[in-house]
């Protein structure tokens, strides 16, 4: 439910000036910065929501062929003040945590396809160079 995973294909063997774009971009979109995680693996998270749900953000490529393939992983993590407002309004009254989470599934459901739009407009970009901008370091 607040999960969801999406894959491209590319053809172009750059992988990690490709995740660099992915990387500017969701900082743009969202205040996430990518860490690196492993030889083809990020991760990073982003700020809090009005509902107490933060994204995470997973990317993980996989090299294929001439090519390969970007998984990007959007979840939302429950936070201190989410976990309170769910657990008050469930014990106080049932229908008001209901409402609560779907208004918080319906924000985070935005938020997830403006990050995914996002991210897969910069690996539209081609193989070049990132672009030069004000970004926190891509990793270590």
């Amino acid at each position: 439910m607040f999960e969801r995973i999406q894959r491209q294909m590319l053809s172009h063997p750059d992988i990690y000036g490709t995740a660099t774009r992915i990387n500017e971009a969701l900082f743009h979109q969202s205040s996430i910065a990518l860490a690196q995680i492993g030889p083809t693996s990020w991760m990073g998270k982003g700020a809090e929501s009005a509902y107490g749900t933060a994204p995470k953000v997973t990317l993980i490529a996989v090299p294929m062929g001439g090519g390969y393939a970007v998984d990007l992983k959007i979840e939302a993590e429950l936070e201190d003040k989410g976990i309170i407002f769910l657990g008050v309004s469930w014990a106080v009254c049932f229908p008001v945590a209901a409402v609560l989470l779907f208004l918080a599934w319906r924000d985070f459901s935005d938020r997830r396809d403006q990050l995914f739009a996002a991210a897969w407009n910069a690996t539209q970009l081609g193989a070049g160079p990132p672009v030069a901008g004000n970004f926190p370091p891509a990793w270590g």
